[in-house]
């Protein structure tokens, strides 16, 4: 591929292109801690890229729920998350953060090739995450260019300079309100 091509890809092809070098980590709930923060802690990323990766990721095949936040980056194919019983249909470009403790699961994905990006991790009690319940947020070009900066660090082997980035992602881009879907 070209420089010029390259240069000309969209945030979310790149961002793609990132997320599709991530490895299945071994345990979806021990991440990279970075406890020199107040924030994010236990962080996991990985992508899913096939309606059975979404099934099959889960140990209950169903709706089920966790302990941990999980941002859901949507790079590719709409689908619809269903969220304490409210279908909410997400489309390429936006997130969903999914609180602590909350029953999800995903349906009706589209044909198009599937990308999604996850990243959990834990934190204290989140009351400023409460602005982001309810629905996905549509992502602007700094949020994506720092999500693209997260993965770019974590190619590398995890460490908590990823943590960092994405501590800076959390509090330069996700706790300002986003645009409902």
């Amino acid at each position: 591929m070209s420089a010029k091509t390259s240069a000309a890809a969209s945030p979310l092809t790149r961002l793609a292109r990132l997320a599709a070098r991530l490895p299945t980590p071994a345990n979806l709930y021990a991440g990279v801690t970075a406890s020199d923060l107040p924030r994010p802690d236990n962080i996991v990323l990985f992508t899913r890229t096939s309606a059975r990766q979404l099934r099959d990721g889960s140990h209950t095949r169903r709706q089920h729920h966790h302990h941990r936040h999980v941002l859901l980056v949507n790079l590719g194919a709409s689908g619809t998350a269903c969220i304490d019983q409210h279908l909410l249909p997400g489309r390429p470009g936006q997130a969903l953060l999914i609180h602590p403790h909350q029953f999800h699961h995903f349906r009706d994905i589209a044909p198009a090739p599937l990308r999604w990006l996850f990243i959990t991790f834990e934190l204290p009690p989140p009351g400023h995450l409460e602005g982001w319940r309810g629905g996905w947020r549509t992502l602007d070009e700094r949020a994506l260019a720092l999500l693209g900066e997260l993965l770019a660090a974590w190619e590398r082997p995890p460490t908590p300079q990823a943590g960092r980035h994405l501590a800076a992602t959390h509090r330069l881009q996700l706790q300002r309100p986003y645009s409902a879907a």
